[in-house]
């Protein structure tokens, strides 16, 4: 016992334990003769994505840094995260960051849910939308609601707060039956009619 616990490689332990996708950190300590102590840090998820494998589509979750992992089970999926779709992430091996240019996206969303998580409750899902010279754009969901929210890349809890005071007002005008879209580009606010090739502006 004494001759296995002192030719335990403590590196290849660590190594080993680290290779799991769903682990962020490992600590191991032993205390001689004969104990082992291994800390496990796992990684928390700050949103969720899917990935279509050959046989079905997957959930995946997404850390502070960008990594995916796996979901261990449905009951322990965190519904309180946003989703994020739109992102070409069928290529990206679980345990693989997301391109760095979605760092920015995934920075925003960590630091809306350290001041006010209560702001993804409106939104149903985030879908980016690439653009040329490795910009992207993103679409909001906002749950129940069949409207879309464009914006771009910046997201901060005033752009939800924009989004949700819209929603109010797109839902009392008289037209709000042909109003698909509301644009928060270009420091602006409009909606998009779906039937009649018009913009109205709310600023």
């Amino acid at each position: 016992l004494v001759k296995n616990f002192i030719k335990l490689n403590e590196v290849e332990v660590c190594s080993k334990i680290s290779s799991l996708a769903g682990v962020e950190n490992v600590e191991l300590k032993k205390v001689f003769p004969d104990k082992v102590y291994i800390n496990v840090t796992e990684r928390k998820p700050v949103a969720m994505t899917f990935i279509n494998t050959e046989k079905k589509t997957v959930p995946v979750q997404i850390d502070k840094k960008g990594v995916l992992f796996p979901v261990r089970s449905s009951s322990s999926i965190n519904t309180s995260v946003p989703i994020i779709s739109g992102i070409p992430v069928e290529n990206i091996p679980e345990g693989m960051r997301l391109p760095s240019k979605y760092s920015v996206l995934i920075d925003q969303i960590v630091s809306i849910r350290q001041e006010n998580p209560e702001c993804f409750e409106a939104v149903s899902e985030i879908h980016v939308v690439p653009r040329e010279y490795g910009n992207f754009e993103i679409v909001l969901f906002p749950v129940q609601s069949k409207l879309k929210v464009v914006s771009d890349r910046v997201l901060d809890e005033k752009t939800l707060q924009k989004m949700l005071l819209t929603l109010d007002v797109v839902s009392n005008i008289e037209s709000k039956g042909n109003v698909d879209l509301i644009d928060l580009r270009y420091g602006t606010i409009s909606y998009h009619y779906s039937t009649v090739k018009t913009e109205d502006s709310l600023e």
